[in-house]
């Protein structure tokens, strides 16, 4: 179920959690849109295949990527939702993407930072933001998950993040999915958004590159002495 969808009805206590609970499980079922970003070079590792599939046609959720350093950002400008007057709203795309290291380095870490902002008016009134994500690393698929639901009146911020450790190796595949879902009551307002999220390849030297280290500094100090 991987798009954005929209029902117009009254709301009745405990409907939006049985709804929302019923749509995760759904997710992930099928996708469809698939929007190829490309591949992009790191200091240390290159990303390649960078995709996102999702259900709607001609919008980008996540938007086209960015490297610094080791690190690939997405700007996340489409990735709203707003409910008002009883509107129940779901919203869900997926990032694929290969993580390879550079001859010499290997990759240990994988850590994803995300955060954005929520409003709702209503007693009822929710707005929720889940994500999921894998890592293979080559030693069996790793995953984790937060949820930031906000129920009720209010406004803030939510932030959340997600680390992954493991022995070192070439290359990663990884595969982030984020759900957002408003319920808003009739004459009141849900709304959910995401702010540029992170993802953050941490690196360490190969084996044989500290083997090589090693010889060069025991070299440098015999001509020394």
């Amino acid at each position: 179920m991987h798009y954005q969808t929209a029902a117009r009805f009254q709301s009745r206590q405990g409907l939006a959690a049985v709804a929302l609970s019923t749509l995760c499980a759904a997710a992930s079922i099928c996708h469809g849109e698939t929007i190829p970003y490309g591949d992009f070079a790191g200091d240390h590792v290159n990303f390649f295949g960078v995709t996102e599939t999702h259900g709607q046609t001609g919008v980008a959720f996540f938007g086209v990527p960015s490297v610094a350093g080791d690190s690939l950002s997405t700007q996340n400008a489409n990735f709203s939702l707003l409910g008002e007057d009883g509107d129940f709203l779901f919203l869900e795309s997926r990032l694929t993407m290969e993580v390879r290291a550079h001859p010499g380095e290997m990759i240990n870490s994988v850590t994803i930072s995300e955060s954005g902002s929520f409003a709702a008016i209503g007693a009822d009134a929710v707005s929720s933001v889940v994500a999921l994500a894998w890592v293979d690393a080559g030693g069996g698929l790793l995953s984790e998950t937060f949820d930031r639901t906000h129920n009720g009146s209010g406004s803030g911020t939510w932030n959340g993040s997600m680390t992954f450790s493991f022995a070192p190796a070439t290359s990663v595949l990884i595969t982030l999915d984020n759900q957002l879902f408003v319920s808003s009551e009739i004459d009141g307002m849900a709304s959910i958004n995401k702010a540029p999220l992170s993802i953050d390849i941490g690196i360490v030297p190969a084996p044989g590159t500290l083997a090589i280290l090693g010889l060069g500094t025991l070299g440098m100090r015999r001509r020394v002495r």
